[in-house]
């Protein structure tokens, strides 16, 4: 309760912080804001509750974040790419109405999801093993 109040407190202020930008500008501040009052609660927990539990085992965690993180580098390049393609940058096909833009999206999302999950797989990561093993039995 009290984490996420925390959390609750930063991110309410930071929106209203983000309401006083220019129109243009408000997203992105919100956006920011988010990641700032996730960052300072994961920041806050780590520490009190390793104190409370004499440690968390941080290392296995933090390797997992560390290839969920390399897995997603190439993936975000697709993403930006795709988008290119399909003219997102420069008033091309994704931004020329709202379906373009739906289909847009989809295609790009598809295009990242496929990626991050093959470099998981070349990763040899155990959580995917852990999700994908029982839709797979399941198949045969």
């Amino acid at each position: 309760f009290f984490f996420q109040t925390f959390q609750s407190v930063l991110l309410v202020g930071g929106i209203l912080l983000a309401a006083t930008a220019p129109a243009a500008d408000i997203a992105f501040w919100i956006a920011v804001s988010t990641t700032v009052a996730d960052i300072a609660l994961v920041t806050v927990a780590a520490v009190l509750l390793r104190r409370r539990m004499h440690g968390l085992g941080g290392g296995p965690v933090f390797r997992s974040y560390l290839r969920f993180c390399l897995a997603m580098l190439p993936a975000a390049a697709v993403g930006v790419g795709l988008d290119a393609v399909l003219g997102g940058f420069g008033g091309g096909f994704a931004v020329s109405g709202v379906w373009e833009a739906i289909v847009s999206i989809g295609v790009a999302g598809l295009g990242m999801g496929v990626v991050y999950v093959g470099v998981l797989a070349l990763l040899r990561t155990p959580e995917l093993k852990g999700l994908t093993g029982p839709v797979l039995r399941r198949l045969r």
